[in-house]
């Protein structure tokens, strides 16, 4: 939509627009909600929502340091045991004491089976089991599967009230989700319109904040520049920000974010499983022309995982823009051109916004000077990441929005948690050729410990490991494994390093290890990073706000002010 457009819809909404309640604000976001319980709140705008109605055991700041919340202590009383003390003065918005009782209730649901949530594995991995205390109705004691360096942020997940849930139909809310957050839910907290009130009837910033899902990133800018929402809160592309803050009766608010858009590659595939078919695929990206022109600017190059400023960053080789190079390592590969004048075909999977599909027909375009025909597949998102999920792709381009956990490594990138664990025996790939449903193949590689002697009592644990979940499983009792690892990559001692630092209780060694790990996988390139993209928000130029996080969480939103617009001088 061009500037002159939105500056003509702005005016003539603005015209039509009621008073409004001083204390309420608008907010424009691109997706409804599904489900505010913390439970099964799985999907972005869900979870983010849910954080401002419930609270956890812990938080975590925008650089991954964990700190208490509903607990007052936490203290690790073995290696496989932890006990939490809660606080005293925590309130459901029912007035109801947050106990010990919820606590065990929640994490007892979640770990089931049955209550079918999608988190459930990844927990039932962490924990055997939660128990209250019978003595003290404060006190939670956690059953730990094995030593949990992440336990801190293992903790986040927000407490539902027992009272409440306990007996009813599925474990589910049958009206508004009550939590202990700062905010409560007014009306059925799902759809495509969600009121929350803030519970301090007498704080100093907004009283009500009203959630507006207008899926047309379009929609949502003129929704700010005609006066009807406040404003629209991550989704919108540069070229929209830019036009809504020329256009008058708004502004645009931006941060250094730490969200991650990345390329995704199937190394199962050949000849994505060479190495130097992935080198050359990296070097022939021109990113600093992408910024500019994608995003805008508002992004910055990223070398892995973690922005700068997080514990667990380990600076990385920026890949450089190498055009020539590219063409020298696909003829090492033997990849020569066809008839058609092609090296190699791909596709790129993306889903139906309108960046990630500029993005995506940009890449196409730079890979075609090396001789790779790239088709990019737009579809609808739900498709798009079941795909993704399965393993069906070749090339995907998604974004990670808030990598603060370094353990994000291993669910992403360790071995065992590979999307698809069967062995394809029709593949070239060495990726596709390892069996991942039994003992991990980590645990007989010869060359872990040559690569690292640290790794060697470790591989001995994972044979242990396996031989006990492959012993269990025959009753049905085997732990859960993960499927977040797309790719198919495979690295003995990453995965060592990543478990090693999993276990490692003391930051700075965790650290050690994770750095180790993120060294390994930016030189294997299983995935891409492209960079860490601006946090950014179109507000109403009669509203202010503090400030834009970085990782776009919408705590800050509590800073929202309404204020006089300051009117432009007449020209002399």
């Amino acid at each position: 939509m061009r500037t002159a457009d939105l500056a003509l819809w702005a005016t003539l909404a603005l015209a039509c627009q009621p008073a409004r309640d001083p204390r309420q604000f608008v907010v424009a976001v691109d997706a409804p909600v599904k489900d505010l319980d913390p439970r099964l709140a799985t999907d972005g705008p869900s979870a983010r929502l849910s954080r401002l109605v419930f609270r956890g055991l812990t938080q975590v700041d925008d650089h991954g340091a964990p700190a208490l919340d509903l607990a007052a202590e936490l203290t690790l009383v073995t290696p496989l045991q932890a006990r939490v003390q809660l606080r005293g003065d925590a309130r459901f918005h029912d007035g109801q004491p947050v106990t010990a009782d919820d606590v065990a209730y929640t994490y007892a649901t979640v770990m089931d089976p049955a209550f079918g949530t999608s988190i459930g594995g990844e927990f039932r991995k962490r924990f055997a089991r939660v128990v209250a205390d019978p003595k003290d109705p404060l006190r939670v004691h956690l059953h730990l599967r094995k030593p949990l360096a992440t336990l801190g942020t293992d903790l986040v997940l927000g407490i539902a009230p027992a009272h409440l849930l306990r007996g009813r139909p599925r474990d589910r809310f049958e009206g508004p989700p009550v939590g202990s957050g700062p905010w409560r839910v007014v009306g059925s907290g799902r759809g495509e319109r969600v009121l929350l009130e803030q519970v301090a009837a007498n704080a100093p910033g907004p009283r009500r904040l009203l959630f507006a899902a207008i899926a047309d990133e379009g929609a949502r800018a003129l929704s700010v520049l005609g006066g009807g929402a406040d404003i629209a809160w991550g989704g919108l592309s540069p070229a929209i920000l830019q036009g809504a803050a020329h256009a008058g009766h708004a502004r645009v608010m931006r941060g250094d974010g730490i969200a991650l858009t990345y390329l995704g590659l199937n190394l199962r595939l050949s000849p994505l499983h060479l190495a130097d078919v992935r080198l050359a695929l990296a070097l022939a990206i021109d990113r600093p022309t992408l910024v500019a022109t994608v995003q805008g600017g508002r992004a910055r190059l990223a070398d892995g995982l973690f922005a700068p400023g997080h514990w667990a960053r380990t600076p990385l080789p920026q890949t450089p823009f190498d055009p020539q190079r590219a063409l020298q390592l696909l003829d090492k590969a033997g990849l020569r051109p066809g008839p058609d004048g092609a090296r190699l075909h791909l596709q790129i999977k993306v889903s139906t916004s309108r960046q990630r599909r500029q993005l995506a027909r940009a890449l196409a375009d730079q890979w075609r000077a090396i001789g790779v025909d790239a088709h990019v597949q737009p579809l609808e998102l739900a498709t798009f990441l079941a795909d993704v999920r399965a393993g069906r792709f070749e090339v995907f381009v998604l974004q990670l929005p808030e990598p603060f956990e370094p353990d994000q490594l291993t669910w992403m990138l360790h071995s065992d948690n590979a999307a698809v664990k069967t062995p394809d025996p029709a593949s070239t790939s060495p990726y596709a050729a390892l069996d991942r449903r039994g003992i991990s193949p980590s645990a007989w590689s010869e060359a872990v410990a040559a690569t690292d002697p640290a790794c060697a009592g470790w591989q001995l644990g994972k044979r242990r490991e396996g031989l006990r979940a492959f012993a269990l499983a025959a009753t049905g009792s085997g732990s859960a494994v993960g499927s977040a690892n797309r790719t198919g990559y495979h690295h003995p001692a990453v995965d060592c390093w990543l478990d090693l630092g999993g276990a490692e209780l003391e930051r700075p060694r965790r650290a050690v290890w994770y750095g180790k790990a993120q060294r390994q996988i930016a030189e294997d390139r299983p995935i891409v990073p492209l960079w860490w993209e601006d946090a950014s928000a179109l507000v109403a130029d009669d509203v202010t706000l503090d400030a834009m996080p970085a990782d776009g969480r919408y705590a800050a939103l509590a800073s929202l002010r309404r204020v006089t617009p300051q009117l432009p001088h007449p020209p002399p």
